[in-house]
């Protein structure tokens, strides 16, 4: 079952704290649910922002302006016109506009998916006269490219190919003109009383001319048929390019630097330029055209499947969604001075629709998107399961555990110090893995690892504290070389961090990277040491472990090394440590001067050994709470609390337990979601 309010929640999670001011809204089927906002709108008034503040929408403007081209095909049709999106663009362009190379074999729907080959003028290259020049310069580019000028032309197409190219054309104004000129004349000497007539004549006769000006004309017509035609039907008929007045006036911003920031221009400002862009909408707006657009208040279904699967202002289906494919869009703009907005919508499954909003840039570490997918795989109500060993690892104050779901997808959850857990996400990058992953922490950065399902080489992603997972911007980053069919194995030592696997030769293997540089490459560790299970490890004072399950005896080996050294194991290589047999890998975690080993024993139950620094290990122990398990287990150590964490037999959820240094273990319970 899908819950509104923790979807709401999940949202609100990620965007509060990185944006100057953030809106956003769903609709399930036609019906709104759950808005919100947070942050300013205006910072000098600390003017709240809420869902129904509106703001530029940037290039989200082109799925409006490709919905209005259907809604104007369907009328024609209607009327007996064969219109379709294999039409030519060439007949509706102005008349007296030079067709350049290519133009004229130019459709509808090389427009709509920024196919045509135009490249749009560096500056202004939303202006009348500039798509003029746009459209003579001709379908020249090299290759397909996303250029605005795709969509401003349907400024001019659409009342062209609805009221006749004539509109487009530029009037013959000499008679009016003339008429200015004799009555400027007669200004120059007329009484006061007379002047004020002859000033009214004036305006009058320019107001005429500037009526029949092409670029303005055009431009009114396709605004007052997007307002009647695509945003009328579902009461959004007021919706405008710009701020009404003072109290619709809204503030873009530079995050890190409040103190820069920009103002919408004048509505006339925005009416001539738009189509690709600058329609002016809150949340709950854009939310409602999109949730009226993919249920036929608009258009068709007809006409939104031809978008839909043509990827006409919408793009292209996602599977990353739980219970069914995705499709989105975004926009966004940045200033010289970093001021700006981004946005998106996103259709759901199960006919949910949502739009995020934020009037700043530079705060935010991943997409709106990718929030909105993340939030809405977040709130089903059953989490994510798996069937693999987590992993856990800790960054400053908070602990992780790391899954692979059951979707081969990979998620987090994490929590601070004696506080509960927060709810898995999935880790950004959508990266997908057929085994457990790893993970640890070094510097300001916890990473995960995970087994490229493609290659069969191991992925790295990361994130600073308190971030979302980027990678340093790359999201998933592979680490060639060696390939494996396990899960790795991740501890850090100082300024390294470290990763283990077994390779497809059985024998143990070892990567490892300084702080913020690139790995370095596959080295076997030492000890000619093989295994056929995945491994664990940690690091304890100046060593860096690794545990391994033996092949014939099921015992657990351990090796180490100190730090940049070679794997010796005081000298003695591999060791075992004798007691219990498992047949999965082992787990792995310090704590103070105390380094700790878990297994699942073949009894199912779940066993700690233990050792002081550059001690002997003591022997296994059950750990209390009674808890069993059919997969690995992973463990962290945060504060003066060591946690292993253990899946579930029966519902295959994750499962944590705890203890003080030096004391029993608490008991288990399961990991909040």
């Amino acid at each position: 079952m899908f819950d509104p309010q923790r979807f709401a929640k999940k949202l609100k999670a990620q965007l509060a704290g990185r944006a100057v001011g953030y809106e956003y809204a769903s609709y399930q089927g036609i019906t709104l649910s759950t808005p919100g906002a947070g942050g300013f709108a205006v910072i000098s008034s600390q003017t709240q922002m809420t869902p129904d503040r509106r703001m530029t929408v940037a290039s989200m403007s082109k799925t409006i302006t490709a919905t209005a081209f259907m809604r104007t095909m369907e009328i024609l049709n209607a009327a007996g016109r064969n219109i379709g999106l294999s039409s030519k663009v060439a007949p509706y362009l102005p008349a007296a506009w030079v067709r350049g190379p290519g133009v004229n074999e130019l459709t509808f729907q090389d427009l709509l998916a920024h196919t045509s080959r135009l490249l749009g003028l560096k500056t202004e290259e939303d202006l009348f006269d500039s798509l003029k020049q746009t459209v003579a310069n001709g379908s020249t580019s090299a290759e397909d490219e996303y250029q605005n000028c795709n969509y401003s032309l349907f400024r001019i197409l659409i009342p062209n190919l609805l009221h006749g190219v004539g509109v487009s054309d530029e009037p013959d104004n000499s008679r009016l003109e003339a008429e200015i000129r004799a009555l400027q004349a007669e200004l120059a000497v007329a009484s006061p009383a007379e002047k004020t007539k002859l000033i009214a004549q004036i305006k009058a006769l320019q107001a005429q001319i500037d009526s029949s000006d092409p670029e303005m004309r055009t431009a009114q017509l396709y605004f007052q048929f997007v307002r009647e035609e695509v945003l009328g039907p579902i009461g959004l008929g007021a919706v405008s390019l710009a701020p009404k007045d003072s109290g619709e006036v809204l503030e873009y911003y530079n995050f890190h630097d409040p103190s820069r920031t920009y103002k919408d221009p004048d509505f006339t400002w925005h009416l001539l330029r738009a189509g690709a862009g600058h329609w002016f909408m809150s949340a709950k707006e854009y939310a409602r055209f999109i949730a009226g657009l993919r249920n036929g208040q608009i258009v068709s279904g007809a006409s939104f499947d031809q978008m839909r699967d043509l990827h006409l202002a919408i793009g292209y289906a996602n599977n990353s969604t739980r219970g069914g494919p995705n499709w989105e869009s975004g926009g966004g703009f940045t200033k010289g001075n970093g001021a700006g907005m981004t946005g998106a919508w996103m259709i759901l499954p199960n006919g949910w629709s949502t739009v995020i909003l934020a009037n700043s840039q530079g705060g935010m570490k991943k997409s709106p998107q990718e929030m909105i997918r993340n939030a809405f795989n977040a709130a089903w109500l059953a989490p994510p399961i798996t069937d693999t060993a987590p992993a856990a690892a800790s960054l400053g104050d908070r602990i992780s555990a790391f899954i692979r779901a059951d979707d081969d997808h990979v998620f987090i959850n994490s929590a601070r110090a004696g506080q509960p857990f927060g709810g898995w996400m999935e880790v950004e990058g959508e990266g997908i893995t057929d085994v457990a992953p790893a993970a640890a922490a070094l510097g300001s950065r916890l990473y995960v690892f995970v087994r490229n399902m493609g290659t069969s080489h191991i992925s790295v992603n990361s994130a600073l504290s308190g971030q979302p997972f980027d990678g340093w911007g790359d999201h998933w980053s592979e680490l060639p070389g060696i390939t494996t069919d396990a899960a790795p194995a991740a501890a850090t030592l100082r300024d390294r961090i470290y990763v283990f696997i077994k390779g497809l030769d059985s024998r143990i293997y070892v990567n490892s990277a300084l702080d913020g540089q690139a790995f370095g490459g596959w080295k076997p560790v030492e000890g000619d040491g093989t295994t056929d299970a995945p491994l664990g490890a940690a690091a304890l004072g100046d060593r860096v472990y690794v545990f391994a399950k033996g092949i014939g005896t099921r015992l657990v080996y351990v090796n180490s090394a100190l730090s940049g050294q070679r794997f010796d194991g005081w000298d003695s290589g591999w060791s075992g440590l004798p007691g219990l047999t498992t047949d999965a890998a082992p787990a792995a975690a310090a704590l103070g001067d105390r380094i700790y080993v878990f297994i699942k024993g073949l009894d199912s139950r779940i066993y700690v050994n233990s050792a002081l620094d550059g001690r002997a290990f003591g022997g296994w122990k059950l750990v209390e709470g009674d808890g069993t398990t059919n997969a690995p287990l992973g463990a962290a150590a945060l504060g003066n609390r060591i946690y292993v964490f253990g899946k579930g037999v029966n519902d295959s959820r994750v499962y944590v337990n705890s203890a003080l240094s030096g004391q029993p273990f608490d008991g288990w319970s399961e990991v909040q979601w």
